[in-house]
């Protein structure tokens, strides 16, 4: 790659990019309470309004520990609605867990990284310093990307063992791993 190609202007291709998913993710969560509503006269459940939750702050662009949280806490509700078994339950219920404590986590390390917080956003202040920034924003990702695959392949074995013809579990197999390619994309614009 060329310098001259770093220097360019990508932004209207990133826009393009950020608009497409922002429609994607909208139009899901959408059509997902079209289903429950009018599809299954059912009415929205607590991962339902997660979803719609973890969206508006997503679009919103605000706290993005937030959004990767609720995201995986209401893939992890959809499973345990899912799937009944007791073990099942237990690695879902200690998964929600560590989800809630490495997002609690993240959001006081992001804002207790510098002391007093405020200069956080006002380096004006003098006898003020911070941790490394650089350090935290490469090893933060890790635990969010560990709990992505562990969310994304704890349904598999159990989908697996549903009893339906093969063809239908490939099928609910890629349904599980096309959304968790959608949640991967989603949280990387």
């Amino acid at each position: 790659m060329a310098v001259e190609d770093l220097k360019e202007n990508h932004d209207s291709e990133i826009y393009g990019i950020v608009i497409t998913f922002m429609i994607l993710a909208i139009t899901a969560v959408a059509l997902r309470f079209f289903t429950v509503i009018k599809l299954r006269s059912q009415k929205p459940v607590l991962d339902d309004y997660m979803m719609a939750v973890s969206l508006l702050i997503y679009t919103l662009s605000l706290l993005q520990p937030c959004t990767l949280a609720l995201t995986k806490l209401a893939v992890l509700r959809l499973f345990h609605q899912i799937f009944t078994t007791r073990p099942f339950r237990l690695a879902i219920n200690m998964m929600a867990v560590v989800v809630v404590l490495w997002w609690f986590g993240n959001f006081f390390a992001d804002m207790l990284i510098c002391i007093p917080v405020n200069y956080n956003w006002d380096q004006t202040i003098l006898h003020a310093h911070c941790g490394n920034h650089r350090l935290l924003y490469i090893v933060t990702p890790i635990p969010w990307i560990v709990t992505d695959l562990t969310v994304l392949v704890l349904p598999l074995p159990m989908a697996w063992g549903l009893q339906m013809p093969r063809k239908q579990k490939v099928a609910l197999l890629g349904v599980f791993l096309l959304g968790g390619l959608y949640v991967e994309s989603k949280k990387n614009i």
